[in-house]
């Protein structure tokens, strides 16, 4: 009897040893998701002014002999960059290059649907 209350006692000793640890992990998770979310919120993002429009520029025209229909699409995808570029930016030299590159981006899609 004595023994069963032992092997009780510390089966018991054990459980809540686990509960409690199992609640610190918990909290100690959350406690780390919000320091790591409050830090991202203060963080200022990079603003670019056209490398992505070029890229995708670049996709599009290596794409032109492989895959006519993903060379369109890119080709699109492009023109909304430019045409984001376009709006939204006061520099003027930039402004007449995203405006070029509208207009290549059209012809190139008219080449494309008229081939």
């Amino acid at each position: 009897m004595a023994k069963m209350k032992k092997k009780l006692k510390l089966e018991l000793k054990y459980v809540i040893f686990s509960i409690v640890l199992v609640f610190a992990v918990i909290n100690g998770s959350i406690i780390l998701y919000n320091f790591n979310v409050t830090n991202n919120k203060n963080q200022t993002i990079a603003v670019s002014s056209k490398p992505a429009a070029d890229k995708i520029h670049t996709m599009a025209v290596e794409a032109i002999n492989k895959n006519q229909t993903q060379a369109e699409a890119l080709f699109q995808t492009a023109r909304r960059q430019y045409e984001y570029i376009l709006e939204n930016t006061t520099d003027t030299d930039i402004h007449d290059y995203a405006q070029a590159k509208i207009v290549d981006c059209d012809a190139q899609v008219w080449l494309l649907d008229h081939k």
